[in-house]
């Protein structure tokens, strides 16, 4: 899509087969639920480089299925929760452009296995998860552009494995940074860690 407006009620790309969306324009805009591979053995791949996505209330990127997000250009809203790897595998690349999340877990049920590589452009999220139940896995690597947390990331906090590569860019976290057991937190130079925005202090844990 490159142009105009396209709606619809609940939207699956790779319901139980293989699904593609290239957003170059214009606005797409789901009423209801977004899944990139809904179903096991589905693959779901959705580009967005200009326009706008706004994914509706819930968004999965490996349901059950392979999800994959590539953001390029343009804004991709997702207004409740995104799920980077709900009970599948999900992978999103944000190299230009604004992905903006009210929730986001990477990595969620056990089996499940998410990564977000942040290598330019912005990401933003109220708080965030990287694996937060036993044997999922989740990994974020940021090495260029900003991560913005205006509340909590836990990483590995109920049992997961949950990795924070921080390579390059700037991570913010406006509340509790904290990792479990099984969590990793990766501070690389070039990249920078801030932990509070504005007159709020934040906290950092484990």
């Amino acid at each position: 899509m490159s142009s105009g407006t396209w709606a619809s009620s609940t939207l699956y790309v790779g319901l139980s087969g293989t699904g593609t969306l290239n957003v170059a324009g214009g606005v797409v805009r789901s009423l209801g639920t977004t899944e990139l591979g809904r179903f096991a053995g589905s693959v779901g791949t959705a580009t967005v480089s200009s326009g706008t996505w706004d994914t509706g209330n819930f968004f999965y990127i490996g349901d059950s299925g392979t999800g994959t997000l590539n953001v390029t250009g343009g804004v991709v809203i997702s207004n409740t929760s995104t799920f980077l790897g709900y009970s599948g595998n999900g992978m999103a690349t944000v190299s230009s452009g604004t992905w903006a999340n009210r929730g986001l877990a990477v990595g969620f049920f056990a089996n499940s296995r998410g990564v977000l590589n942040v290598s330019g452009g912005t990401v933003t999220s109220n708080f965030a998860t990287i694996a937060p139940f036993n044997n999922s896995i989740g990994t974020v690597t940021v090495s260029s552009g900003t991560w913005t947390n205006s509340d909590y990331l836990f990483i590995g906090d109920s049992g997961g494995a949950g990795t924070l590569n921080l390579n390059g860019g700037v991570l913010t976290v406006g509340g509790e940074l904290s990792k479990g057991p099984a969590g990793i937190i990766n501070l690389n130079a070039g990249g920078t860690l801030q932990i509070g925005i504005g007159g709020t202090t934040g906290v950092l844990l484990g």
